[in-house]
């Protein structure tokens, strides 16, 4: 390591929606944990994935992702 703080700009799942969600759970705590992780998000977060913009939302994703 460099001991310079580390940015995890394109992390992504794919799978059934138990599956993505079971990802989430899972990989988000263990960033939060990780002293060397400064930063994440999620990469593509195109409409529909982590937000419902006509329903000004979020999707079942989102609101693991917004709340772990």
């Amino acid at each position: 390591m460099t001991g310079k703080p580390v940015w995890v700009t394109e992390f992504g799942a794919s799978g059934t929606d138990d599956q993505i969600i079971a990802f989430f759970e899972q990989a988000l705590p263990w960033m939060d944990s990780q002293p060397w992780i400064e930063r994440y998000s999620y990469f593509m977060a195109t409409d529909g994935m982590l937000v419902n913009k006509t329903l000004n939302a979020l999707t079942d994703y989102g609101a693991v992702y917004a709340h772990l």
